[in-house]
């Protein structure tokens, strides 16, 4: 059998009425992976509710199937209710429908063959057609394996683009010049590690970073916080972007001009694509649900995630510097998967040393560290930049495409929490 109407409908039932096997069957599967048309149809107005946000039930299916015409008869989507499975047990049925894609696979090649035989083909010629042909059904949809010939013309590409765009970044804007020159931004598929002590500003530079992304330069940014409520978050954004005071907002002691102020910076908050999840435990799982959910439904370019000390225990057997290796790993995979920047903020000993796992270093393209500088090296920076109180440097400890081992002076003030850059204040 080259197909499997039993793993089909148990599928769809289980995208429609649980979230998270929507998610993991998107990410999985397309609409070829199903024989019968009409769950085809199913699975691409599932796709496409999701997309635009609409949670979609049996009822909505329907109704857009009937509005756009991809669904002839409506009792088909009913029909798949009673096979209902919960998302513990979908990557079995996922398995058997990517098992029966390939067999349709296989037999169209084997036809191809059949037909080719009739044209008295070179055997040699048949061999490495129907051998290249096969072989691509042995890896992965997403698997690539460059030629020679591939290779130099990704780079003749490569070169072109760089000389077109001269003058721009490839990645997402740090608002910090001499970072930006460093790192050239936050490319798709970075995973970058911002590390710092407790309670030394780590999660204030990450927010001043999401804040020029998605505020300034208006990529879609997704801040997934373990630490705070949504009123400190805000509270703290509202600081960085109006400049009054985080203490003033925070125990009301505002005057009706920083009101105004504070009005201005969530009027420029609403009309950000910036989007917020709270979880007090985050489990990997789930985290890569929500950045694959907005992802699909709010194109999301830059993921900050505070912090992977945060992030629960895969495996009671396996040691913390395993774990946190392993959830580095993933979200490193997720973000060339899904072409985005992930940034996880991770925490620094008192010897400046990752907390946990050095090994996360390995994995990350880019390693920041958030450093307050000594008297000493503020009287230093001040000779060099006068005018400018610079306080904080972000160590640049590992640059996968540029220069490492590299301090970028910054003017870190405490009182709105906002990161300056003495380039362009302004940023």
């Amino acid at each position: 059998m080259i197909h499997d109407e039993e793993s089909e409908k148990c599928v769809l039932s289980a995208m429609i009425n649980d979230e998270q096997a929507l998610v993991e069957s998107l990410s999985e599967l397309s609409a070829e992976d199903f024989y019968k048309p009409e769950h085809a149809a199913i699975f691409t107005l599932t796709q496409s509710l999701f997309a635009m946000s609409v949670r979609p039930s049996y009822i909505e299916v329907a109704k857009e199937g009937a509005k756009t015409g991809l669904l002839k008869d409506s009792h088909v989507i009913f029909d798949i209710a009673e096979y209902y499975i919960t998302s513990q047990g979908l990557h079995y049925w996922i398995n058997n429908l990517k098992e029966k894609t390939k067999l349709r696979k296989l037999k169209r090649i084997l036809l191809l063959a059949s037909d080719k035989f009739k044209q008295n083909p070179a055997a040699d010629s048949l061999i490495e057609e129907l051998g290249a042909a096969i072989m691509a059904l042995q890896t992965s949809r997403k698997a690539r394996i460059d030629t020679a010939k591939d290779l130099a013309e990704i780079g003749r590409k490569a070169l072109k683009t760089a000389k077109e765009n001269k003058g721009k970044m490839a990645g997402i804007p740090t608002g910090i010049g001499r970072l930006n020159r460093l790192t050239n931004g936050w490319k798709k598929g970075d995973l970058i590690l911002l590390a710092g002590e407790t309670g030394k500003g780590k999660t204030a530079v990450s927010l001043n970073f999401i804040s020029v992304a998605c505020m300034i330069h208006r990529y879609p940014s997704l801040y997934i916080n373990s630490e705070m409520s949504e009123q400190q978050v805000m509270l703290r954004i509202g600081a960085m972007l109006s400049g009054v005071g985080n203490d003033k907002i925070k125990f009301g002691e505002t005057d009706e001009a920083e009101d105004a102020l504070f009005g201005v910076a969530m009027q420029k908050v609403e009309d950000a694509p910036i989007l917020h999840y709270k979880s007090p435990s985050l489990e990997l799982k789930n985290v890569v649900s929500v950045i694959r959910k907005t992802k699909i439904q709010n194109d999301v370019q830059f993921v900050v995630v505070d912090y992977v000390g945060r992030m629960d225990k895969l495996d009671d057997n396996l040691k913390e510097w395993q774990i946190l290796e392993l959830i580095c790993k993933d979200l490193k995979s997720l973000a060339q998967e899904l072409g985005i920047a992930v940034m996880v903020l991770a925490q620094l000993n008192d010897d400046q040393k990752l907390q946990g796992a050095k090994r996360m270093k390995n994995e990350a393209d880019i390693f920041l560290k958030v450093q307050p500088l000594t008297q000493e090296q503020q009287d230093q920076l001040a000779v060099k930049y006068p005018g400018y109180p610079l306080n904080y440097q972000i160590w640049v400890e590992k640059n996968r495409d540029g220069i490492s081992e590299v301090s970028v002076p910054v003017q870190f003030v405490k009182s709105t929490l906002r990161l300056l850059d003495v380039a362009n204040v302004s940023a």
